[in-house]
């Protein structure tokens, strides 16, 4: 399906307030919440948690570069 939906899948039982496709030609997903839990869990230790689903989404769509974490 769309590059939105799938991160919101991966990020399962997580589930923030917005995922959007910030900048499309240079491949920046903008994920958005409030609660200061989920950013944590989302980031995780050293960023660990959000550079593995970069890995894991870039396999289905390869145009992402980052996403990001607000």
């Amino acid at each position: 399906p769309t590059l939105t939906k799938f991160i919101a899948n991966m990020l399962l039982p997580l589930k923030p307030d917005e995922i959007t496709l910030e900048d499309e030609e240079n491949g920046l997903v903008l994920i958005r919440s409030q609660d200061t839990k989920t950013k944590g869990l989302i980031i995780g230790k050293n960023a660990r948690n959000l550079r593995a689903l970069e890995e894991r989404v870039q396999r289905y769509f390869p145009s992402l570069k980052e996403i990001k974490v607000e």
